[in-house]
């Protein structure tokens, strides 16, 4: 029981920030897709170049954004993700469940509790779509409009290595 209450606390951390990171962004460059980027020899190697946005509070900070295709009935679709080493498992808004032809009546729902607030969440996969290669991740789509798309451990990192590499300016994803 208390993994869950520890899965649950997490998931809501997540989601909060993802709402805070959306209200305090002021400005964005445009995101680098790391479908643009070739493999480096050797390794299954991408480089996608930071995106710097513009804090009121903190000033420039880079953001670990990156776009990716995922796969959809109309084919593979281009979206904006938020690379979170922190998110115990990748999650998107409810505006996303459109792009899949789903809806919340046939995915498991679970009940996310944490800072003073209760809402839910409705477990399923998507298909990433990564250098010409598909990879099924779980995520969680949640009950509300609002927050980023996220990437998170389950299902991404834990496919992946990801560097951020600050001397580089460049987040550097490898495939195992």
């Amino acid at each position: 029981m208390p993994k869950k209450i520890i899965y649950f606390v997490s998931l809501l951390v997540i989601l909060s920030s993802l709402s805070i990171f959306t209200y305090l962004q002021l400005t964005k460059t445009p995101i680098p897709s790391v479908n643009d980027i070739s493999p480096t020899t050797g390794a299954s190697q991408l480089k996608v170049d930071y995106v710097v946005s513009n804090y009121a509070s903190y000033g420039s900070v880079f953001d670990p954004i990156v776009n990716i295709n995922v796969k959809t009935p109309k084919g593979p679709k281009l979206m904006e993700f938020m690379l979170d080493s922190g998110a115990v498992v990748s999650a998107m808004p409810k505006s996303t469940l459109a792009d899949f032809n789903l809806t919340f009546d046939y995915l498991n729902r679970i009940v996310v509790k944490g800072h003073g607030s209760t809402f839910f969440a409705y477990m399923s996969n998507i298909t990433v779509q990564i250098n010409g290669k598909e990879k099924q991740i779980p995520v969680l789509f949640t009950d509300t409009n609002v927050g980023s798309k996220v990437l998170g451990r389950r299902g991404f990192f834990d496919q992946y290595n990801v560097e951020f590499n600050s001397e580089q300016k460049k987040i550097i994803i490898k495939e195992f």
